[in-house]
Protein backbone atom coordinates (compact mmCIF):
# COMPACT_ATOMS: atom_id res chain seq x y z
CA UNK A 1 0.00 0.00 0.00
CA UNK A 2 1.35 3.40 -0.94
CA UNK A 3 1.77 6.09 1.68
CA UNK A 4 -0.80 8.86 1.92
CA UNK A 5 1.65 11.30 0.34
CA UNK A 6 2.22 8.94 -2.60
CA UNK A 7 -1.52 8.24 -2.99
CA UNK A 8 -2.72 11.82 -3.17
CA UNK A 9 -1.69 13.98 -6.11
CA UNK A 10 -3.45 17.33 -6.16
CA UNK A 11 -5.44 18.15 -9.28
CA UNK A 12 -5.49 21.94 -9.77
CA UNK A 13 -8.86 21.71 -11.53
CA UNK A 14 -10.43 20.60 -8.25
CA UNK A 15 -8.27 21.52 -5.27
CA UNK A 16 -8.76 25.06 -4.09
CA UNK A 17 -11.67 25.68 -6.44
CA UNK A 18 -15.31 26.23 -5.55
CA UNK A 19 -17.44 23.14 -6.20
CA UNK A 20 -19.77 25.35 -8.25
CA UNK A 21 -17.05 25.36 -10.92
CA UNK A 22 -17.69 21.68 -11.59
CA UNK A 23 -20.30 22.16 -14.27
CA UNK A 24 -21.97 18.75 -14.33
CA UNK A 25 -25.37 19.82 -13.11
CA UNK A 26 -24.46 18.53 -9.66
CA UNK A 27 -23.30 21.93 -8.47
CA UNK A 28 -25.17 25.20 -8.66
CA UNK A 29 -23.90 28.74 -9.02
CA UNK A 30 -24.60 29.91 -5.48
CA UNK A 31 -21.83 31.38 -3.39
CA UNK A 32 -20.12 28.83 -1.14
CA UNK A 33 -18.36 29.65 2.11
CA UNK A 34 -16.01 27.95 4.54
CA UNK A 35 -19.12 26.68 6.33
CA UNK A 36 -20.11 24.55 3.33
CA UNK A 37 -18.91 20.98 3.71
CA UNK A 38 -19.81 17.41 2.87
CA UNK A 39 -20.08 14.60 5.42
CA UNK A 40 -19.84 11.08 4.04
CA UNK A 41 -19.30 7.66 5.54
CA UNK A 42 -17.10 5.95 2.99
CA UNK A 43 -15.55 2.52 2.60
CA UNK A 44 -12.37 1.37 0.85
CA UNK A 45 -11.09 4.94 0.37
CA UNK A 46 -7.34 4.70 -0.24
CA UNK A 47 -7.48 0.94 0.35
CA UNK A 48 -8.10 -0.57 -3.07
CA UNK A 49 -5.10 -2.88 -3.67
CA UNK A 50 -2.39 -1.08 -5.61
CA UNK A 51 -2.07 -4.21 -7.76
CA UNK A 52 -5.37 -3.11 -9.36
CA UNK A 53 -4.08 0.28 -10.45
CA UNK A 54 -2.76 -0.93 -13.84
CA UNK A 55 -6.18 -2.47 -14.55
CA UNK A 56 -7.86 0.75 -13.50
CA UNK A 57 -5.61 2.68 -15.86
CA UNK A 58 -6.73 0.43 -18.69
CA UNK A 59 -10.36 1.18 -17.86
CA UNK A 60 -9.70 4.91 -17.50
CA UNK A 61 -7.83 4.98 -20.80
CA UNK A 62 -10.66 3.27 -22.65
CA UNK A 63 -13.25 5.75 -21.39
CA UNK A 64 -10.97 8.81 -21.62
CA UNK A 65 -10.48 8.14 -25.31
CA UNK A 66 -14.12 9.07 -25.86
CA UNK A 67 -13.49 12.66 -24.68
CA UNK A 68 -11.42 15.45 -26.17
CA UNK A 69 -10.03 16.30 -22.74
CA UNK A 70 -10.31 15.06 -19.18
CA UNK A 71 -8.91 15.85 -15.77
CA UNK A 72 -7.91 13.61 -12.91
CA UNK A 73 -6.44 10.65 -14.75
CA UNK A 74 -2.78 11.27 -15.52
CA UNK A 75 -2.47 9.81 -19.02
CA UNK A 76 -5.87 11.13 -20.07
CA UNK A 77 -5.43 14.68 -18.82
CA UNK A 78 -4.79 17.41 -21.38
CA UNK A 79 -3.41 20.37 -19.46
CA UNK A 80 -3.83 22.71 -22.44
CA UNK A 81 -7.61 22.49 -22.28
CA UNK A 82 -9.44 25.18 -20.32
CA UNK A 83 -12.76 23.37 -20.76
CA UNK A 84 -12.31 19.71 -19.79
CA UNK A 85 -15.31 17.56 -20.62
CA UNK A 86 -15.05 15.07 -17.76
CA UNK A 87 -13.21 14.29 -14.55
CA UNK A 88 -11.97 10.72 -14.18
CA UNK A 89 -11.31 9.82 -10.56
CA UNK A 90 -7.65 9.10 -9.87
CA UNK A 91 -7.13 5.60 -8.46
CA UNK A 92 -6.40 7.09 -5.03
CA UNK A 93 -9.80 8.84 -4.89
CA UNK A 94 -11.91 5.72 -5.49
CA UNK A 95 -14.31 4.90 -2.66
CA UNK A 96 -17.76 3.51 -1.94
CA UNK A 97 -20.30 5.64 -0.10
CA UNK A 98 -22.02 3.93 2.81
CA UNK A 99 -24.13 6.97 3.71
CA UNK A 100 -24.35 10.68 2.91
CA UNK A 101 -25.17 13.00 5.81
CA UNK A 102 -24.47 16.43 4.34
CA UNK A 103 -23.29 17.75 0.99
CA UNK A 104 -21.28 20.75 -0.10
CA UNK A 105 -24.40 22.36 -1.55
CA UNK A 106 -26.68 21.85 1.41
CA UNK A 107 -27.57 25.10 3.21
CA UNK A 108 -24.52 26.07 5.23
CA UNK A 109 -24.77 26.02 9.03
CA UNK A 110 -25.45 29.43 10.52
CA UNK A 111 -22.06 29.64 12.19
CA UNK A 112 -19.04 27.61 13.32
CA UNK A 113 -20.84 26.48 16.47
CA UNK A 114 -23.72 25.06 14.44
CA UNK A 115 -21.29 23.40 12.01
CA UNK A 116 -19.47 21.78 14.92
CA UNK A 117 -22.80 20.52 16.31
CA UNK A 118 -23.74 18.89 12.99
CA UNK A 119 -20.34 17.18 12.76
CA UNK A 120 -20.50 16.02 16.37
CA UNK A 121 -24.00 14.63 15.90
CA UNK A 122 -22.96 12.62 12.82
CA UNK A 123 -19.77 11.41 14.45
CA UNK A 124 -21.70 10.24 17.50
CA UNK A 125 -24.25 8.45 15.29
CA UNK A 126 -21.50 6.51 13.54
CA UNK A 127 -19.66 5.74 16.77
CA UNK A 128 -22.83 4.36 18.37
CA UNK A 129 -23.84 2.53 15.18
CA UNK A 130 -20.51 0.75 15.11
CA UNK A 131 -21.22 -0.63 18.60
CA UNK A 132 -24.50 -2.25 17.56
CA UNK A 133 -24.66 -6.03 17.35
CA UNK A 134 -25.27 -6.01 13.62
CA UNK A 135 -22.20 -3.92 12.74
CA UNK A 136 -19.74 -6.10 10.76
CA UNK A 137 -16.87 -7.60 12.73
CA UNK A 138 -15.06 -8.49 9.53
CA UNK A 139 -13.04 -5.64 8.00
CA UNK A 140 -12.95 -6.97 4.46
CA UNK A 141 -15.27 -6.38 1.53
CA UNK A 142 -15.46 -8.71 -1.46
CA UNK A 143 -16.47 -7.10 -4.73
CA UNK A 144 -17.57 -8.62 -8.01
CA UNK A 145 -17.67 -6.19 -10.95
CA UNK A 146 -21.14 -6.02 -12.47
CA UNK A 147 -21.44 -3.09 -14.85
CA UNK A 148 -20.47 0.42 -15.88
CA UNK A 149 -23.54 2.63 -15.66
CA UNK A 150 -23.83 5.99 -17.40
CA UNK A 151 -26.02 8.48 -15.52
CA UNK A 152 -26.91 12.11 -16.11
CA UNK A 153 -23.92 13.40 -14.14
CA UNK A 154 -21.48 10.53 -13.87
CA UNK A 155 -20.36 7.02 -14.74
CA UNK A 156 -20.24 4.47 -11.94
CA UNK A 157 -18.64 1.08 -11.46
CA UNK A 158 -21.41 -1.12 -10.08
CA UNK A 159 -20.27 -3.90 -7.72
CA UNK A 160 -21.86 -6.93 -6.11
CA UNK A 161 -20.62 -6.92 -2.51
CA UNK A 162 -20.75 -10.55 -1.38
CA UNK A 163 -20.06 -10.24 2.38
CA UNK A 164 -23.20 -8.18 3.07
CA UNK A 165 -21.14 -5.79 5.18
CA UNK A 166 -22.12 -2.61 3.34
CA UNK A 167 -25.82 -3.29 3.83
CA UNK A 168 -25.23 -4.28 7.47
CA UNK A 169 -23.56 -0.92 8.19
CA UNK A 170 -26.41 0.99 6.54
CA UNK A 171 -28.95 -0.95 8.58
CA UNK A 172 -27.16 -0.18 11.86
CA UNK A 173 -27.01 3.53 11.06
CA UNK A 174 -30.71 3.64 10.21
CA UNK A 175 -31.52 1.91 13.50
CA UNK A 176 -29.36 4.34 15.45
CA UNK A 177 -30.96 7.35 13.78
CA UNK A 178 -34.44 6.06 14.51
CA UNK A 179 -33.50 5.59 18.17
CA UNK A 180 -32.55 9.25 18.64
CA UNK A 181 -35.29 11.20 16.91
CA UNK A 182 -35.63 13.55 19.87
CA UNK A 183 -31.98 14.64 19.84
CA UNK A 184 -31.59 15.35 16.15
CA UNK A 185 -32.83 18.96 16.40
CA UNK A 186 -29.87 19.93 18.58
CA UNK A 187 -27.60 19.40 15.62
CA UNK A 188 -29.90 20.98 13.06
CA UNK A 189 -30.41 17.66 11.29
CA UNK A 190 -34.19 17.84 10.90
CA UNK A 191 -34.06 18.29 7.14
CA UNK A 192 -31.50 15.54 6.68
CA UNK A 193 -33.42 13.01 8.73
CA UNK A 194 -36.63 13.94 6.94
CA UNK A 195 -35.15 12.89 3.61
CA UNK A 196 -33.16 15.96 2.60
CA UNK A 197 -29.41 15.42 2.78
CA UNK A 198 -29.41 12.02 4.42
CA UNK A 199 -29.07 9.35 1.75
CA UNK A 200 -28.31 5.65 1.78
CA UNK A 201 -27.46 4.29 -1.66
CA UNK A 202 -29.29 1.07 -2.45
CA UNK A 203 -26.35 -0.14 -4.50
CA UNK A 204 -22.61 -0.65 -3.97
CA UNK A 205 -20.63 1.44 -6.41
CA UNK A 206 -17.60 3.61 -7.10
CA UNK A 207 -18.12 6.85 -8.98
CA UNK A 208 -15.60 6.59 -11.77
CA UNK A 209 -16.20 9.74 -13.80
CA UNK A 210 -18.08 13.02 -13.45
CA UNK A 211 -19.05 15.15 -16.41
CA UNK A 212 -17.87 18.73 -16.31
CA UNK A 213 -20.39 20.00 -18.85
CA UNK A 214 -23.27 17.61 -18.28
CA UNK A 215 -24.25 14.66 -20.40
CA UNK A 216 -26.43 16.93 -22.54
CA UNK A 217 -23.26 18.39 -24.09
CA UNK A 218 -22.52 15.19 -26.02
CA UNK A 219 -24.33 12.11 -27.30
CA UNK A 220 -25.02 9.89 -24.28
CA UNK A 221 -26.03 6.94 -26.47
CA UNK A 222 -22.58 6.85 -28.03
CA UNK A 223 -20.97 6.85 -24.58
CA UNK A 224 -23.33 4.15 -23.32
CA UNK A 225 -22.48 1.98 -26.32
CA UNK A 226 -18.75 2.51 -25.77
CA UNK A 227 -19.07 1.67 -22.09
CA UNK A 228 -21.20 -1.40 -22.82
CA UNK A 229 -18.36 -2.87 -24.86
CA UNK A 230 -15.94 -2.75 -21.91
CA UNK A 231 -15.52 -6.11 -20.16
CA UNK A 232 -15.06 -5.40 -16.43
CA UNK A 233 -14.36 -9.06 -15.67
CA UNK A 234 -11.45 -8.95 -18.09
CA UNK A 235 -10.11 -5.81 -16.38
CA UNK A 236 -10.70 -6.62 -12.70
CA UNK A 237 -11.18 -10.39 -12.62
CA UNK A 238 -14.06 -12.27 -11.04
CA UNK A 239 -13.73 -10.91 -7.48
CA UNK A 240 -11.48 -8.56 -5.54
CA UNK A 241 -11.01 -8.18 -1.78
CA UNK A 242 -10.49 -4.77 -0.19
CA UNK A 243 -10.06 -3.49 3.35
CA UNK A 244 -13.31 -1.82 4.36
CA UNK A 245 -11.35 1.08 5.93
CA UNK A 246 -14.58 2.84 6.93
CA UNK A 247 -14.24 6.57 7.66
CA UNK A 248 -16.52 9.51 8.30
CA UNK A 249 -15.01 12.16 6.07
CA UNK A 250 -15.53 15.92 5.98
CA UNK A 251 -15.15 16.98 2.35
CA UNK A 252 -14.29 20.51 1.26
CA UNK A 253 -13.36 19.69 -2.36
CA UNK A 254 -15.55 17.80 -4.84
CA UNK A 255 -15.07 14.15 -5.82
CA UNK A 256 -13.38 13.16 -2.53
CA UNK A 257 -10.28 14.85 -3.90
CA UNK A 258 -8.80 15.54 -0.48
CA UNK A 259 -5.85 14.33 1.53
CA UNK A 260 -6.40 11.62 4.13
CA UNK A 261 -5.47 13.62 7.23
CA UNK A 262 -6.80 14.07 10.74
CA UNK A 263 -8.50 17.38 10.00
CA UNK A 264 -10.87 15.67 7.56
CA UNK A 265 -11.38 12.31 9.24
CA UNK A 266 -14.03 12.63 11.96
CA UNK A 267 -14.29 8.91 12.69
CA UNK A 268 -12.44 5.77 11.63
CA UNK A 269 -13.03 2.10 12.32
CA UNK A 270 -9.28 1.64 12.91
Amino acid sequence: MSSKEECFAEDPHLSGADPKDLRDGCYETGELTSLNFGLFLVAAWRSFPTSLEPSYRVLAGKVASFFASTTGYETGRQESSNEPEAHIYPFADLHMTVATFHTLLDPAPANEKHAAAVKKFCTDVIERSSKRDGWPKETKLRLRPKDLVVGKKNVIILWQETTGNMEAMRHCIKEELESRQESKSAAGMEKALAGGSLFFPNIVHCTFMRFWKGIESFNPDVLRKAVKDIDLLEIFGDEIEVDSNVKLVCEDTPCMHISDDASRILWSED
